[in-house]
C-alpha cells in the first residue's frame, strides 16, 4: 500500500469503463478512497465488484458532469460521506463522428457540455475543498487536442480546450499549492462495448484501432497514477501520443498533411 495515497479521496469523472475505471481501481488497491461516477442511476457490474472488495472506500455517483447543479451534488456527496476531497480526475469525455456541417445542435451541446463545461463545473466547485488539502487536478486530454482529427472535430477541440485549460490553471493556482496535471493519453484500448455518437446523435461502436497498437488500459491508468504521485504537470502516454506530441511541435505542417493523407486514403478506400 503506497502512504502517499492513503486515506485520500479522489473523484474521477466518467469512471464505469475504460481509464477511468481502471485509475479507480488501481487507487484503491493503494489505500485510496475513490469516487466514482457516470449517467447511470447505478453502478454497473464491474463497479459492484469494486464495491464489494472495498465497502468502505467507495462511492458512486450518477451526475451529468455537464450540468451545473448535478455537479454542485456530486460535491456535496462526497463531503458528505468522506469529509474532504484530495483530487479530481476529469475523466469524463464523448466522441462523435462525421463530418462537422452535419452534426445536430444537440450532438455539438453534449460534446461541449460533457467534454469542456464537465470538467469546468467541477473544478469551480471542487476548488475550496482542493484548497484545503492542496489537493491535485488532473485533466484527461487526448493526442486529438495536439492535432485535430478529420471528423472528430468536435472532440479535438474540446479535448485542445482542456490543454488551455490546464495551463492556465497552473499558474493560477499555484499560490494554493494545489497540483494541476495534464494527461495527453495517445490510443489506449477501449472496452468491445464502447460507443460514440454519430453526427445525427445516434450511439456506434467506436472502430477498432488498428494504425497503431492500442496502449494496455493498466498501462494508461498507471501513468496517470504516477502522474498525481510524483505531482508532474503534463505527461503523454503510449507511442501514438508520443509521435503526436513530437511531429505537432516541431513538423505541425508535415503532421496536418499526413493526417490528411491518411483520412483521404481511409475515405476512399470506404
Amino acid at each position: 500500500m503506497n502512504s502517499f495515497f492513503y486515506n485520500k479521496v479522489f473523484i474521477i469523472t466518467g469512471s464505469t469503463q475504460g481509464i477511468g475505471l481502471e485509475t479507480g481501481k488501481q487507487l484503491l488497491e493503494l489505500g485510496a478512497q475513490v469516487v466514482f461516477n457516470g449517467r447511470r442511476e447505478l453502478p454497473n457490474a464491474a463497479l459492484n465488484d469494486l464495491f464489494r472488495l472495498y465497502p468502505q472506500n467507495t462511492l458512486y455517483q450518477c451526475a451529468d458532469v455537464g450540468n451545473e447543479i448535478e455537479v454542485s451534488q456530486l460535491i456535496h456527496a462526497v463531503i458528505k460521506r468522506f469529509g474532504k476531497i484530495n483530487g479530481i480526475l476529469l475523466n469524463a469525455g464523448m466522441a462523435s463522428q462525421g463530418p462537422l456541417h452535419l452534426h445536430t445542435a444537440e450532438v455539438v451541446h453534449t460534446i461541449v457540455q460533457t467534454n469542456l463545461l464537465g470538467a469546468i463545473w467541477l473544478t469551480q466547485k471542487a476548488l475550496p475543498e482542493l484548497i484545503k488539502t492542496r489537493g491535485h487536478v488532473v485533466f484527461i486530454s487526448s493526442a486529438a487536442a495536439l492535432c485535430g482529427i478529420p471528423e472528430y472535430s468536435l472532440y479535438s477541440a474540446t479535448k485542445k480546450a482542456l490543454n488551455g485549460l490546464a495551463e492556465s490553471l497552473y499558474s493560477e493556482l499555484y499560490k494554493y499549492q494545489i497540483h494541476v496535471g495534464l494527461a495527453i493519453v495517445g490510443f489506449t484500448e477501449n472496452e468491445t462495448f464502447k460507443t460514440a455518437l454519430d453526427y445525427k446523435g445516434h450511439l456506434q461502436a467506436v472502430p477498432r484501432r488498428t494504425t497503431f497498437k492500442p496502449m494496455p488500459r493498466a498501462k494508461t491508468a498507471a501513468c496517470i497514477i504516477q502522474q498525481l504521485a510524483r505531482r508532474k504537470t503534463r505527461i503523454v502516454t503510449g507511442w501514438s501520443g508520443r509521435m503526436a506530441a513530437f511531429f505537432s511541435q516541431w513538423f505541425p505542417a508535415l503532421y496536418l498533411q499526413l493526417l490528411k493523407r491518411h483520412y483521404l486514403k481511409n475515405k476512399a478506400s470506404n
